[in-house]
């Protein structure tokens, strides 16, 4: 279960780490810092011991989920070098809490964002089935409520503008997980059209989660559900979505964020 508490807290922990070490560190005022890593997921089947590079397993169905940072170039210009850093750590482990929370797998971070997969398991194998679009939904849902509700508060505890927003894409369909470049120096991702599609979803939303026609079709339509399906979206010839949002918020309010 995701709480506000639980984001808070990774919130405060990491930007303090982050703000102790701007504090030691110089940094040019011209450095646009992103914060970026090689990722090997938990999966065993795409570990670096089983996925040799330049091999692929072919995952029939899985869902992508990927979350963007809007107007990050221009803020990142606006604030500095320090001021970036430190919020690209109270941002991303927020995220990627929440995505390790809802079942899924973070496949890499990508600059002020991340990209994840739901509905494989342990073993890399199809698993929840048209379930794994409602989680993933759930889970930006989610996102975008941690952003508002921890991560912006605690930026400005800090003395940081709290005008975070993020966006949110979904897709679902056949991907294809590879690990890509040198044996030394390498990165497991996913390719395929529902990994496009996500991408691109995700740029065009602010604050909130779309996710594609094709996708939305495998929600199950569930009594009582908490996600609720608005507006479609057709933004061109071969990318539509639906906006995604809940009944109630999701995250329970604290009075202090910071204890």
């Amino acid at each position: 279960m995701v709480t506000l508490e639980q984001i808070a807290a990774i919130v405060l922990q990491n930007a303090v780490i982050a703000y102790k070490e701007a504090m030691r560190i110089e940094l040019s005022s011209r450095l646009r810092e992103k914060v970026a890593k090689s990722m090997i997921t938990d999966i065993s089947a795409f570990s670096s011991s089983k996925l040799s590079v330049g091999c692929a397993v072919k995952v029939p169905a899985a869902t992508i989920l990927f979350v963007d940072m809007r107007g990050s170039t221009r803020r990142a210009n606006e604030l500095g070098a320090e001021k970036t850093y430190i919020t690209m750590h109270a941002l991303l482990p927020a995220l990627a809490h929440i995505v390790a929370e809802h079942g899924g797998y973070v496949v890499g971070f990508r600059g002020d964002g991340l990209f994840a997969v739901f509905g494989i398991d342990e073993h890399g194998n199809s698993s929840a089935g048209a379930g794994a679009v409602a989680t993933a939904c759930m889970a930006g849902c989610f996102m975008v409520e941690a952003v508002k509700y921890a991560v912006n508060p605690i930026l400005g505890f800090f003395g940081i503008p709290g005008d975070v927003s993020v966006g949110v894409g979904v897709d679902a369909g056949e991907i294809v997980i590879t690990r890509i470049g040198l044996e030394n120096m390498y990165e497991i991702t996913a390719y395929g059209d529902a990994v496009n599609r996500a991408a691109k979803l995700c740029s065009k939303g602010g604050g909130e989660v779309i996710v594609s026609t094709s996708a939305e079709q495998k929600i199950p339509r569930v009594k009582g559900g908490r996600l609720r399906i608005g507006t479609h979206v057709v933004f061109d010839a071969d990318l539509s979505g639906q906006l995604v949002t809940t009944d109630q918020r999701l995250l329970e309010p604290k009075s202090n964020l910071l204890g």
